[in-house]
């Protein structure tokens, strides 16, 4: 049985949203150690490296809505897979709800590897300049 339930219009209202803050912890990439907490922008800026960093469908402690999907780029072609990868980029970003617009990327390809690099707008009023390598 479902349970039934039903609001008074006054305290719908009356309802605040309260926004949570996006703490986290720090990871420090260069001393393979965890410190600390960090929050808003830098916690986005950290978000949006381990999203990147992280094969979509390939670890069972994330969910599916997390990571990028390159597996399947291997060998394709280049006109394919720039769009591709700026696409697949967008998608795994905007699964974080502090990211509101990924812009401006501009690629840089050698050989297999593409390096990307684009803006991230946050909800904290602040842009982010990120980048990430892709080897394919």
């Amino acid at each position: 049985m479902i349970p039934e339930t039903s609001y008074a219009p006054e305290v719908l209202q009356t309802a605040q949203v309260v926004i949570q803050p996006s703490l986290d912890w720090r990871i420090d990439l260069e001393k393979n150690i965890i410190s600390g907490n960090i929050d808003e922008t830098e916690s986005v800026r950290q978000a949006v490296y381990m999203i990147l960093s992280t094969e979509r469908y390939t670890k069972p402690i994330y969910t599916w809505n997390y990571g990028i999907e390159t597996y399947d780029l291997y060998q394709s072609n280049k006109t394919y897979i720039i769009p591709q990868l700026q696409s697949r980029i967008m998608a795994a970003l905007y699964q974080d709800d502090r990211i509101q617009e990924v812009s401006n990327f501009k690629f840089d390809v050698q050989g297999s590897v593409y390096h990307v690099s684009f803006d991230v707008r946050t909800v904290f009023d602040t842009t982010i300049a990120a980048e990430t390598e892709v080897s394919l």
